[in-house]
């Protein structure tokens, strides 16, 4: 499913995947959640769909809310991540 909805006080909200990979627990780029400009943000969103495992087919820009789980995965050190971006 590309899809998941995500609960909270001020409603629900609606995210499409659009990249999903295994990492190393270390990748700071992964885990990197500040921007200082809208080029950096493109960069990283860039970064992150051309890691993707699986085609989706899913446009995201700068202007996108996105989320990003982030689960254990085989190791003690790899990591599973979802990239989606927020509906509006």
């Amino acid at each position: 499913n590309q899809f998941f909805y995500f609960y909270c006080g001020e409603g629900v909200y609606v995210y499409q995947i659009f990249s999903v990979y295994i990492t190393d627990a270390t990748d700071k780029e992964t885990y990197k959640f500040t921007y200082d400009t809208d080029k950096e943000y493109a960069d990283y969103i860039e970064y992150v769909a051309g890691k993707s495992r699986y085609p989706t087919g899913v446009s995201v820009d700068a202007s996108d809310e996105i989320m990003t789980l982030s689960t254990c995965y085989d190791d003690k050190t790899a990591r599973i991540i979802v990239h989606a971006k927020r509906l509006k």
